[in-house]
């Protein structure tokens, strides 16, 4: 039998376009995050990027610590007065 068995494999006729597809792994793309919600948000605010994270993650809770990166348009910007704010806002 085990004899038999073999030539039906060897006699079986190469895979034909078809099943070579079939057997493929399928190829998953990520959506494009930052886009979907750049054409939600006002032009005033952009996504640049994104990371995957678990799902027992909390932006909230999980954080040991955040940067925030603000950018101005410089025309008629005080720095000085913008800098002496910023540090009365910043945290330990």
């Amino acid at each position: 039998k085990k004899q038999n068995n073999t030539q039906e494999s060897l006699s079986s006729p190469p895979p034909t376009s078809t099943t070579m597809t079939l057997l493929q792994p399928k190829t998953i793309t990520e959506l494009n995050y930052p886009q979907m919600l750049n054409n939600l948000l006002p032009p005033s605010i952009r996504v640049v990027g994104w990371s995957p994270v678990s799902t027992e993650f909390s932006a909230r809770f999980s954080c040991s610590h955040r940067i925030y990166r603000y950018y101005f348009v410089r025309s008629n910007l005080n720095l000085d007065d913008m800098y002496r704010a910023a540090k009365l806002m910043e945290g330990d």
